[in-house]
């Protein structure tokens, strides 16, 4: 199982699929499991775990949104893509899709998502809301030659992790916002003064939480008018 790393994009092709193995990099914050005969369903199983989850400091946790494809190589067009938001922390450290694509449509010799044997699966990240410390422990040691077969299924667990660049948060206003956010939510406040004003609850998890609903609203609006 290879990748290739473009920011928090990162694309992993799983060579001999039936049989999937992996040539790791290092260890940072999340890996691929994959279930190639599925995960109790005829379907191909996709999640992400945060890496070193038993180590993770107390309070540590990510609201995250989650998008994993399946990429059709004939035609891209064709791709499976599907999206979710998860908040993990140290006991719920892992999320994805059990029925990601059904496994007859993986094999069809004409689907264009199976070539030469190799399946490609494209996992994007974007940190939502940064929650506890921002350090996550480095699980070291040397770095694994093949994929680790989880025990009592037909999984696998790549060791090839996906780096988030998370940064502290900014006051913008009285609203903690990543830096990515800041100048969005800036002109929201400059036209919207009132939702600054008239919106202040003491909590600053449910401060945080508010912006980021307003932010993904006004994200998918905007998907949707371009659509």
């Amino acid at each position: 199982m290879g990748k290739k790393e473009i920011g928090s994009k990162f694309t992993w092709v799983i060579r001999n699929f039936s049989s999937p193995l992996c040539n790791p990099r290092k260890f940072i914050l999340m890996r691929l499991l994959a279930f190639p005969k599925g995960n109790g369903v005829k379907c191909l199983s996709l999640y992400l775990a945060v890496s070193g989850s038993q180590s993770l400091p107390y309070g540590w946790r990510r609201r995250a949104e989650l998008c994993l494809s399946v990429v059709n190589q004939v035609s891209e067009e064709l791709s499976q893509t599907k999206v979710t938001y998860h908040c993990f922390d140290a006991t719920d450290f892992d999320w994805g899709f059990t029925s990601m694509l059904p496994l007859d449509k993986i094999h069809d010799r004409d689907g264009g998502f199976l070539v030469n044997g190799e399946l490609k699966i494209v996992a994007e990240v974007d940190v939502l809301e940064v929650i506890g410390k921002l350090d996550v422990p480095d699980e070291g040691g040397e770095e694994s030659e093949s994929v680790n077969m989880l025990e009592g299924d037909d999984g696998a667990e790549s060791n090839d992790l996906l780096e988030l660049s998370v940064n502290e948060s900014t006051d913008v206003n009285g609203f903690q916002v990543l830096p990515s956010q800041v100048e969005t939510m800036s002109r929201i406040f400059e036209r919207h003064p009132d939702i600054a004003s008239k919106f202040r609850p003491k909590n600053e998890h449910l401060r945080t939480a508010y912006i980021n609903v307003l932010l993904s609203l006004i994200k998918t609006l905007c998907g949707t008018l371009q659509g």
